[in-house]
């Protein structure tokens, strides 16, 4: 058994260094360091032995070539170290390592490695008890994963502690050569799991998320760790089973349970928005993702509507477009699990009175 973390020393940091170098799709999505949240952790350089601490937007003002990582992971109910109105000052003198989960831990470990100086997490990055501060930063969510230069997804994480770095066994990882023989025929094939990216990220219980949908979507680059590590932008999926790239075979679809097709990756949105039919698309992929609160259902998505606003050139309405809203308001479920039972939360605020004729 190793684990992950030897891994991300050597092949993780050819695919992030390879991005930022060699892939031109990428550096459309350009990460500007102008644009920061409000709140960073600063994790301090690769050689420092420093605590952490909270850093305000306004301390790093004037400063150039700031770069922040950010991480998707599963909140656990009880238990996680939150910032709320007490302890932001004591976080910015520092954040003690003794509090932090193991997700936490390795993210920070993960981005001095990359040779990035700050990190953000939702829970340690917004006033958990302040309602006004968190309507502020959830509706920045979207630009805060945008701006961000790699999300770290905490895929195969059993909950929000599980750690990024996970045990695996070698003989899931490589290819193994298998030596054929029959009627004549005599070669050495290699062998390896069928379908690796549907089983280990895309079926994931950290990706049936509604909040992370909306991460890995803006996101410019993600490193799923899961029982292998998984790379993904918009010029390149790989593993380490198939570091290079995913062979052709793999194809752009995965195959989920309920027998429907689905896109492995999300990241080339720019290229696959042709009109308001991809927000139907991306709707019905969103509707089967769960959320832990009901009037979440709405801010979780909004990060990728103020995206797609230019492109479609529409007015955005609580979940549907202007241009199509007759459409859109005719909407059925399908493909559901178990009871249905009407949300107690309104999700809208708005009412809007029509009257079509046909």
């Amino acid at each position: 058994m190793t684990k992950t973390c030897e891994a991300f020393r050597s092949t993780a940091m050819k695919w992030f260094n390879g991005c930022l170098a060699g892939h031109a799709m990428c550096q459309e999505q350009k990460i500007s360091s102008d644009w920061l949240p409000s709140r960073l952790i600063d994790v301090g350089l690769f050689s420092d032995s420093k605590e952490p601490r909270l850093v305000l937007e306004s301390e790093l003002q004037g400063q150039e070539n700031i770069y922040y990582t950010t991480l998707s992971h599963r909140w656990a109910s009880t238990g996680i170290v939150t910032l709320n109105s007490g302890c932001i000052d004591s976080f910015r003198r520092c954040i003690p390592l003794e509090s932090l989960s193991a997700t936490f831990l390795d993210a920070i470990d993960a981005t001095k490695a990359l040779g990035v100086q700050y990190l953000w997490i939702d829970s340690l990055c917004i006033l958990q008890d302040s309602l006004s501060d968190w309507q502020a930063e959830s509706a920045n969510m979207g630009d805060i994963y945008k701006h961000g230069v790699c999300n770290f997804a905490a895929t195969a994480s059993s909950d929000y502690g599980g750690g990024l770095f996970q045990n695996r066994d070698l003989a899931w990882v490589g290819r193994q050569k298998v030596r054929i023989q029959y009627d004549g025929h005599d070669r050495a094939y290699l062998a390896s799991i069928g379908n690796l990216w549907g089983r280990w990220v895309s079926r994931t219980t950290l990706h049936k998320r509604g909040w992370v949908l909306q991460e890995r979507m803006l996101s410019p680059r993600t490193l799923h760790f899961g029982r292998q590590l998984f790379w993904e932008c918009r010029m390149l999926q790989a593993c380490e089973t198939y570091p290079e790239g995913l062979p052709d075979e793999h194809g752009d679809l995965y195959e989920e349970v309920d027998g429907f097709d689905h896109p492995l990756t999300t990241k080339n949105w720019l290229d696959e928005c042709k009109g308001s039919e991809f927000w139907k698309e991306l709707v019905e992929i969103y509707g089967r993702c769960s959320i832990t609160k009901p009037y979440d259902r709405l801010i979780a998505v909004a990060g990728v509507a103020k995206a797609l606003q230019p492109l479609l050139n529409d007015k955005y309405l609580a979940g549907i477009w202007e241009k199509d809203l007759p459409y859109n308001l005719a909407w059925g479920i399908a493909n559901v699990e178990g009871e249905v039972q009407r949300s107690n939360h309104y999700r809208c605020m708005t009412l809007l009175c029509l009257t079509i004729t046909c």
